[in-house]
């Protein structure tokens, strides 16, 4: 679960994303989620210094970007599962820190993703049995179109975001208007 090997095409020109999201709008269908996930809140967390008899010393606050890790119950059934990757996530990144290896740290998994806090809060809800397990949301659709061929789709976030041949470019409702 180590080694960062994520390979980024370069993003289409303005022109051909614009044809992109035309034909999305025009050619694409309409999906909701279909399938329940475990997902953990990543929180902003203290380092405190003490004394040598015990008191507080220092204490810093480590400020961490509101997103959830998301795991697909299929490949993380239980709680042990999940906790064995959160366990590797953890280990992983202390490893890359101690060691000074120059890369940023990172997970690489199977049916792990992150999703931004406000996205989970509009795809999912609670399970009402199990804190851990969140359920689509029915009312949260998206159009979705299918790409023939690899694209690079220009993001805020990143350079760019590679959907594969035969995957899938995808828009949230809400999110229609702006593009109209």
């Amino acid at each position: 679960m180590s080694g960062n090997n994520v390979q980024k095409i370069t993003p289409l020109d303005i022109s051909s994303y614009k044809t992109v999201l035309e034909r999305l709008l025009n050619e694409g269908t309409c999906h909701g989620k279909t399938a329940s996930v475990a997902a953990v809140k990543f929180k902003d967390f203290q380092i405190e210094t003490l004394t040598q008899t015990g008191k507080s010393e220092v204490v810093k606050n480590i400020e961490v970007t509101p997103y959830y890790l998301l795991m697909d119950l299929e490949q993380y059934p239980d709680e042990g599962s999940q906790q064995k990757l959160m366990n590797t996530l953890f280990k992983n990144y202390q490893n890359d820190l101690f060691l000074n290896t120059g890369e940023e740290p990172h997970l690489q998994a199977s049916g792990a993703w992150l999703i931004k806090e406000s996205n989970f809060k509009d795809d999912y809800k609670p399970d009402s049995e199990n804190p851990n397990i969140y359920n689509p949301d029915p009312e949260a659709f998206r159009i979705c179109l299918n790409v023939e061929e690899e694209i690079g789709l220009p993001t805020t976030w990143d350079t760019s975001f590679t959907v594969e041949s035969g995957g899938t470019v995808a828009i949230r409702s809400r999110d229609v208007p702006a593009l109209a």
